[in-house]
């Protein structure tokens, strides 16, 4: 519960402070590249369903970039890596 809930607030913090700097400046300059491209993309993501579009940014996040794990978490402070992590757990 406490993984989801770090998961959870930094995604809601980032995508509010995201969505409102893109708001301002798109706001700001009517009409414009960043303001025709956000409303095309908002219009792409609101008609995807979501396991689609999570399932694309799980490949792109996890596989591509490789920032996200996709075996599971493991806790920074442990101090067993591999088989031995598995065996004392």
């Amino acid at each position: 519960m406490g993984r989801s809930f770090i998961l959870l607030f930094t995604s809601t913090v980032a995508s509010i402070a995201i969505g409102t700097l893109m708001g301002i400046y798109g706001g700001w300059r009517r009409g414009g590249r960043v303001d025709n491209g956000s409303m095309v993309g908002s219009m792409i993501l609101y008609s995807m369903p979501e396991y689609v579009l999570g399932i694309l940014l799980l490949l792109l996040f996890a596989n591509v970039f490789q920032i996200f794990p996709t075996a599971g978490y493991i806790d920074p402070v442990a101090d067993y890596t591999g088989l031995a992590y598995v065996g004392t757990t």
